[in-house]
């Protein structure tokens, strides 16, 4: 059919609706009560368009939950929870926004987190019942770069420093990851700390310096058991951290050969320092080589700029030019072990 047939076909059907409406037009005009009968039959036809339309809906949104449902339980099944752990999610699920997100807790560590942080703010939820259902599920991200939010989370082999009121500071290392505890090798000769008294544990990694408490659940010899915690609290960021230390340092201008002076740090941090200025010699821009030892058997020698002078010139502030994340690490661990 050419257009010109498909034009008369149009012209044709649009002349027949306008007859059929002008019709209709009349019959209601004629009798109102056909108008009324046509209009409640209207009503009709949408009403159950609608009804349809959300009981459609409403049936695809049941399916969806039936769905998300059986796979949490599947889930749930799969790490072989107890009764009390099961209840732990189900207490944690009420604070999601959906329930469609309740798989998210098995399996998105923020999420988790989230969660667990409501609840213990409602509840008092003890921290090693939040930590060991962390393991089990695997949201233990043992990383060094990220915000731990959790002991779990500290990798083994990690540095740490115990520090309980009225004795000596104890330097130790993660050797193992307990549901309920935290396994912890002391350097040799450190005696274990008091049970029954508050610990402060301080660690630091990529992103900066961390701190929580605890208490002893138990120790043998060099091997000691603290709980886990739920809430670990950034001291400072790893960068920026100082501590006030009295440590001798050896100085002299950055590629000279000749022979350096003995300093004093006045503080010292994992980007910078302070320390006397030798004979008020170093002025501010110039580069000097620092040599130091943070403990019997390391070493550490790196190069740091003055960026400003106090005290009349008779103390430098210097910011380091470049720092090896090992250095780095030998003198935040020597801040910790120096802590009050």
């Amino acid at each position: 059919m050419g257009k010109g047939g498909m034009f008369l076909m149009i012209v044709f059907d649009q002349e027949k609706l306008n007859q059929l409406l002008k019709a209709m037009s009349r019959g209601f005009s004629r009798d109102p009560r056909q108008l009324i009968v046509f209009s409640v039959i209207v009503v009709i036809f949408i009403g159950l368009l609608l009804f349809f339309g959300v009981y459609q809906a409403r049936k695809s949104r049941i399916k969806r939950l039936q769905r998300v449902r059986d796979r949490f339980e599947g889930m749930l099944q799969r790490y072989r929870l107890s009764a009390f752990e099961r209840d732990l999610l189900e207490r944690m699920s009420s604070y999601l926004r959906k329930e469609t997100d309740k798989p998210l807790l098995l399996q998105h560590a923020a999420t988790f987190d989230w969660a667990a942080d409501k609840l213990r703010q409602a509840d008092k939820i003890p921290d090693a019942a939040i930590a060991a259902l962390r393991l089990k599920l695997g949201l233990n991200s043992q990383s060094r770069e990220k915000v731990p939010h959790s002991s779990t989370e500290l990798p083994r082999g990690m540095p740490l420093v115990i520090v309980q009121k009225g004795r000596k500071n104890m330097s130790g290392r993660i050797i193992k990851q307990e549901p309920y505890s935290l396994i912890i090798e002391l350097d040799p000769g450190s005696l274990p700390p008091e049970k029954g008294m508050p610990i402060h544990v301080y660690f630091n990694n990529l992103s900066g310096l961390f701190g929580f408490s605890t208490v002893l659940l138990g120790s043998k010899n060099i091997i000691v058991r603290l709980r886990h915690s739920e809430n670990i609290k950034r001291i400072q960021r790893r960068e920026f951290y100082r501590k006030k230390i009295k440590l001798p340092v050896y100085v002299k201008p950055a590629g000279s050969q000749e022979r350096p002076t003995v300093s004093m740090f006045i503080d010292l941090g994992g980007g910078g320092a302070s320390l006397l200025n030798p004979g008020s010699r170093y002025k501010p821009g110039e580069k000097v080589l620092l040599n130091f030892f943070p403990s019997h058997d390391s070493e550490i020698d790196l190069i740091a700029q003055v960026v400003r002078l106090s005290g009349k010139g008779r103390v430098m502030h210097l910011e380091f030019v470049s720092i090896s994340e090992i250095n780095r690490d030998h003198i935040l661990g020597l801040l910790f072990k120096s802590t009050e």
